[in-house]
């Protein structure tokens, strides 16, 4: 084995990762930034913060709810990035598999069935990129949804927790 011929191929698949990375986490911030924000001051004002009363643990309760909510919307919209990228890949893959056999059609010697499969894998290399993309996206999307259910969930057991401990009206909003 060729160590530099490693070290080149590992150089460019961080490239490549670097790349990916970086659009992703833009269509990611796109979709998730208010949950993001969110989720940063509960773990400032709630996380870290012993004693926090339960007031503000009730405004985050509420904010958080309804931040899933808008993102949930947000986040079946997306999908359709993710089967329309597939889909137009899968149609480039089949389109370029028809062109080689077509290509070939007079040949004396016809392209064999991994010829062609060749010949489409690699020119839908783009199209199965953009895939990867918005695939790998939307999972990172939906597992901040995932962890942003699971933080309700436990604001309401420490409010729950509370209000068995000190009563119902310690957890009582005021409304005016």
């Amino acid at each position: 084995m060729n160590k530099n011929r490693l070290i080149e191929i590992m150089q460019n698949t961080k490239n490549d990762v670097d790349f990916v990375n970086e659009v992703s986490n833009e269509l990611v911030l796109e979709k998730t930034k208010e949950l993001d924000n969110l989720m940063r001051a509960i773990q400032a004002d709630v996380v870290n913060t012993p004693g926090v009363g339960d007031p503000i643990i009730e405004d985050y309760l509420l904010q958080l709810a309804n931040a899933v909510y808008f993102i949930s919307t947000r986040v079946e919209s997306f999908g359709f990035f993710d089967d329309i990228s597939k889909a137009n890949a899968r149609l480039k893959y089949n389109q370029a598999y028809a062109e080689n056999q077509v290509n070939h059609a007079t040949d004396a010697k016809k392209p064999t069935q991994n010829d062609n499969q060749l010949y489409a894998e690699m020119a839908s290399v783009e199209e199965n990129a953009v895939n990867i993309i918005y695939s790998r996206s939307l999972r990172i999307v939906k597992a901040k949804l995932d962890s942003a259910n699971e933080m309700i969930r436990t604001l309401s057991k420490i409010l729950s927790t509370h209000m068995n401990t000190y009563g119902a009206s310690s957890t009582a909003r005021k409304f005016e």
